[in-house]
């Protein structure tokens, strides 16, 4: 955290201050301490069209918001700025999937993918991205096996074990989970409603990976969001997955769950 005091006599200098340590593609996390004794925790980001403006999103907006400029009245109103600095995105990457490894070596759930992830942090970031561009290039001048043949050889060039070979066909393809693993891990706390109604659910699931024994929740919808939310165990495969789908519809979030508690996001559909 970035502490920046605004000098009232000087103020000009300590908006520069903040420049310095915004980012024009990613918002930081600021709270802005007002003279009246107020705190606020905002969004701040360089302004794209003026890289030299602060621009500050409005409350739950992803987009939208306002310039913030030396000269105009609010900032004068401003007593102190902290900054969260920004984790570059590699050492992001790498700490949240250290935390899903962590959490499967625990639970003892998806031996497979924990081994998956110990090769995927060995190889690193930076392979993975290699690996990533090279799985979007085009080569206009092949067909589509061609060409998909042509990107598998060469994200073997970047590390071989990007690759797996099929048992039935012998055919080359990218390893499973190629696309979520070269981006950050999203992991999440299972929701299921206020504690009257979820403690049960909790318990019986904690209980049925501890004793190893098959598990079916269900809570609806209307009773904690606009999600009918599910989870499922199968002890001989030793893996779980919970469902986060729309009310009534066989579409929503789907993840794996990690232990009785933690999820991690697969996909939407």
């Amino acid at each position: 955290m970035i502490t920046i005091e605004m000098n009232e006599n000087k103020l000009f200098d300590s908006y520069n201050q903040i420049l310095e340590k915004l980012s024009r593609e990613k918002p930081s996390k600021v709270k802005i301490i007002y003279k009246n004794g107020c705190k606020e925790n905002r969004r701040l980001s360089r302004y794209n069209e003026n890289p030299e403006h602060i621009f500050m999103y409005g409350c739950k907006r992803r987009r939208y918001g306002y310039v913030i400029t030396p000269y105009g009245k609010q900032i004068k109103e401003w007593q102190t700025v902290k900054i969260s600095e920004l984790i570059p995105e590699n050492v992001k990457w790498e700490r949240s999937w250290k935390r899903v490894l962590a959490m499967l070596e625990k639970s003892g759930l998806w031996e497979n993918m924990a081994d998956e992830i110990r090769n995927v942090l060995d190889i690193g970031y930076e392979k993975l991205h290699q690996a990533r561009k090279e799985d979007w290039k085009k080569y206009p001048e092949l067909n589509y096996e061609e060409q998909r043949e042509k990107r598998i050889q060469e994200i073997k060039k970047i590390d071989s074990r990007l690759v797996e070979k099929s048992k039935d066909t012998g055919t080359e393809y990218t390893i499973s989970n190629f696309w979520l693993y070269s981006m950050p891990a999203k992991i999440k706390t299972m929701y299921w409603g206020k504690p009257y109604r979820a403690n049960k659910i909790k318990e019986n699931i904690a209980n049925s990976l501890k004793n190893k024994v098959e598990c079916h929740e269900y809570q609806d919808g209307a009773r904690i969001n606009y999600y009918d939310v599910t989870f499922g165990y199968r002890p001989e495969y030793n893996r779980a997955w919970y469902n986060e789908e729309y009310r009534n519809c066989g579409n929503g979030h789907y993840y794996i769950a990690l232990n009785a508690t933690h999820a991690l996001f697969l996909e939407d559909d």
